[in-house]
């Protein structure tokens, strides 16, 4: 085994729709206090971010992004490439799937 994917201090920042922090598979790998949600707006119209201990994913593609990252297989088995990893949601896409504004990733 690489001695890198072994590793629990190494972080992946997931930049999708965002991580289930419920899911049994996930919830023990998230290092909740970097976790971010870039994909909502103010009243004005303009991009907010909000930092976020318990983060959500109502499109579903992040949270199995993640899962194929570092799932630990409590649920049903299954596991990541790299399961001692830490796993940190930044939400970019709504629960439609559509990214608010392109400028979010530059």
């Amino acid at each position: 085994m690489i001695p890198l994917l072994i590793n629990s201090s190494l972080s992946v920042g997931v930049i999708d729709s965002g991580i289930d922090g419920t899911h049994p598979d996930l919830t023990n790998r998230l290092q909740r206090d970097l976790c971010a949600d870039f994909s909502t707006t103010n009243w004005l119209g303009l991009p907010t971010t909000t930092m976020t201990p318990n983060p959500t994913d109502e499109y579903g593609h992040g949270t199995r992004v993640a899962g194929v990252i570092g799932a630990q297989g409590v649920d049903n088995g299954i596991s990541g490439v790299c399961q001692n990893v830490r796993l940190v949601s930044l939400k970019v896409f709504n629960s439609n799937g559509n990214i608010i504004t392109t400028s979010r990733i530059s």
